[in-house]
Formats: C-alpha cells, structure tokens, sequence
C-alpha cells in the first residue's frame, strides 16, 4: 500500500494498463509455469492465452502494472504494456 500526496506518483494514475506477453518460445514451458503462479490462473487457461495471443492481465491500475512487472522481471520473463509503463518502479515519474 502507498500513501502520499504527491500527485506526480503511480498511486494516481488513473490509467488501466493491459499487459502481454513477448513471445519468448524458448522458455516456453517455464513461462507457462511462472505465469500461471503469478496470475493465478490454470495452466490451460495460461496456454491458451499465449497461443492465441491475448492479454495475459486487463484493467490494471498502475501500482498492479507495476508488481506484475517486478514479478515477470525477477522470472525472466518479458512482457509489453499498453499504454507503455513508465513510472518508476518506486512509482515515481521518470522525468
């Protein structure tokens, strides 16, 4: 939980975040794996959208973007999102 007044962190964005995975086929197995204990999804419902290619999270809050982005990156695993996040992994701005 983050509490501040400061108007310039993640805390208040009001963006929903969609978040992909960057196909990666030759950790294919493990990333099924890690993402699925991360999501907290089955292992099909984790196969299935990577095969088709859909978001593997929606609707996200940038504090949520963010700890999948921590967790995915202490995994080895890359993913993308839309709109690209950019705040800081303190949650402040990059600028």
């Amino acid at each position: 939980m983050v509490s501040t007044t400061n108007q310039d962190h993640a805390a208040f964005d009001q963006t929903e975040y969609t978040v992909r995975l960057v196909p990666m086929p030759f950790l294919r197995k493990e990333a099924i794996i890690d993402l699925s204990a991360v999501l907290n999804i089955s292992v099909a419902d984790t196969r299935e959208r990577m095969n088709e290619g859909k978001p593997i999270a929606e609707d996200l809050t940038a504090m949520e973007a963010m700890r999948l982005r921590k967790e995915f990156s202490l995994r080895g695993i890359e993913v993308a999102f839309t709109p690209p996040l950019e705040w800081k992994d303190d949650g402040t701005s990059p600028q």
